[in-house]
């Protein structure tokens, strides 16, 4: 699967649950939300939004607006999604 030089499948690393991406050449962690550590997930980016989409149940779990100056990016929305 090719979604471009900058996103592409990842895994949801860490207790926290966080990705880690290459942006603009440095890695930035991306909050997803603890309740999907583990998770295989989409990450496409275009210009500085990304958009994580789980791909066991195919919705968009988080979004985030990329801030060059901050290594730690929060979600757009702070509400963790229902996964039940």
């Amino acid at each position: 699967m090719h979604v471009g030089p900058r996103g592409g499948v990842q895994t949801v690393q860490k207790a926290q649950g966080q990705i880690i991406l290459r942006y603009a050449g440095k890695l930035r962690h991306l909050n997803i939300c603890r309740d999907h550590r583990g998770a295989s997930v989409l990450a496409p980016v275009h210009d500085r939004e990304t958009m994580i989409i789980d791909l066991a149940i195919g919705t968009t779990i988080a979004e985030h607006l990329i801030d060059s100056d901050r290594d730690y990016q929060p979600k757009k929305h702070e509400r963790c999604p229902d996964t039940s």
